[in-house]
């Protein structure tokens, strides 16, 4: 019998895997300004041309890479965030996995240009199908990094033609900006496409970033939460009953600045208002924990997480935010709208027994 069963080429193998993690240019941009983050950028510029589909082009001051760093960043598995796998356990970095750079150069055309904070010249790479297209070039450069990504999918036509419309690609791509500008809010950030400029954004607070991206009309109804307890250092903004939303896009969690899903916690904040909003509805809100990484376990996908203390975690959140949120204040605003909008009786009366309920609620 003949053998059929063969080792894959690096090559089609990263081609293969580059699914798992690169679906779209926002997911590009997700890896990429992870990368310009954990290299202690202060300044990130991102210029795109057609939604991303035809160039991605970052360009950060951080610490950069030495010329050996940068050629082995794009070989699979190589990191510089971890040496053991215990070292997971404590992870503070956004990125650990060593794939994303191999996958990425794998599917589109990659030219970058970066200076290690303490060499005097930069190195220029030009990198095509996983592969290295010329050696190394120096060049004269600022500290820092420029990584330009063109034509993803140009090699795998059956990936590039499911590619949404450069509007859509946009769009996502603008829904992983704000996850990641919000949580480094002492950054500052520049983002245009197709030579508009769409954010400017100055290191600021959390809530003047909050602001900065979803205008002044929010500014109003932020209530800050913040508590510290021996579990989590929880911190933030929630909005008053008076601003909601009929969909989920104002809603942001982060842990140890890095964006985060978890379907208890977010249940425990909307439970929060209960009475105070009608179910149809969603609060927004922007809340930040932090805690040892050894009380957590994070997803391949890093975003899923896993809490030691998910029940104990859930119901210090929810209490403080029912602190927070405060029957005073809640009254106030009740008492509010009946002497400003001159409501019916039977609004009056709607609003005296919503207040009622509020004050059998233990806060």
């Amino acid at each position: 019998m003949t053998d059929v069963i063969k080792f894959l080429s690096k090559n089609v193998s990263n081609k293969i895997a580059s699914g798992d993690v690169i679906h779209n240019p926002s997911s590009i941009l997700k890896e990429i300004l992870e990368n310009s983050i954990d290299a202690y950028a202060k300044n990130i510029k991102i210029i795109l041309k057609n939604g991303g589909k035809n160039i991605i082009h970052i360009i950060d001051d951080g610490i950069g890479m030495s010329k050996n760093d940068a050629i082995k960043s794009f070989e699979r598995y190589s990191t510089s965030k971890i040496n053991k796998i215990e070292d997971i356990l404590k992870i503070s970095t956004k990125g650990f996995r060593g794939e994303a750079l191999s996958y990425i150069s794998s599917v589109t055309q990659i030219e970058i240009e970066t200076r290690y904070i303490e060499s005097d010249l930069g190195i220029r790479l030009i990198i095509e199908n996983g592969k290295l297209k010329y050696n190394p070039l120096p060049i004269a450069m600022d500290k820092g990094c420029s990584i330009c990504i063109k034509n993803i999918f140009y090699n795998i036509p059956a990936k590039r033609k499911f590619l949404k419309s450069s509007k859509l690609e946009l769009k996502n791509i603008i829904n992983e900006f704000y996850k990641l500008v919000l949580s480094h809010n002492d950054i500052n950030f520049y983002l245009e496409n197709d030579n508009k400029i769409l954010f400017d954004l100055k290191s600021s607070s959390y809530k003047e970033r909050i602001i900065q991206i979803f205008g002044e009309k929010i500014n109003k109804f932020l209530i800050k939460i913040k508590k510290t307890t021996n579990l989590v250092k929880l911190q933030g903004y929630i909005t008053n009953p008076k601003y909601y939303k009929s969909n989920k896009l104002e809603q942001y969690l982060f842990l140890n600045k890095r964006f985060i899903k978890n379907k208890n916690i977010h249940d425990a904040i909307i439970t929060s208002y209960e009475g105070l909003i009608n179910k149809k509805y969603n609060p927004s809100y922007f809340i930040f924990l932090t805690m040892e990484p050894s009380k957590f376990n994070i997803s391949p996908s890093k975003t899923e997480v896993k809490f030691s203390y998910d029940i104990c975690l859930c119901k210090q959140i929810n209490s403080t935010i029912k602190e927070c949120l405060g029957i005073k204040k809640i009254s106030n605003f009740l008492l509010k709208q009946v002497n400003v909008k001159k409501l019916s009786t039977r609004d009056i009366t709607y609003f005296n027994n919503e207040y009622k309920k509020l004050k059998n609620n233990k806060f």
